[in-house]
């Protein structure tokens, strides 16, 4: 993961950006706006990363999180034109 800033904008695409699905790995974005987006829809379902954190060491409970791309291009796609 690398972050998108006024020297390297040039070399990624609106593709190439990604989301947080939150969880005790997830790194929040340095962005402070951004970083504000996300806590207040946590908080929406009274969840804080720190709650994420105290359930890293219960491997029942913990969620390490991930990321998603949020636009993704359709590949490889077969299409046929039915008439009817």
């Amino acid at each position: 993961m690398k972050e998108v800033t006024e020297e390297n904008i040039g070399q990624y695409s609106i593709e190439d950006v990604i989301f947080p699905i939150i969880g005790h790995k997830v790194q929040m974005p340095s962005n402070p706006e951004l970083c504000k987006i996300v806590e207040d829809i946590m908080l929406e379902d009274n969840m804080t990363m720190a709650k994420f954190q105290s359930q890293a060491s219960n491997v029942a409970t913990s969620a390490t999180g991930s990321y998603r791309k949020i636009i993704q291009k359709a590949g490889d796609v077969v299409y046929d034109i039915v008439k009817f």
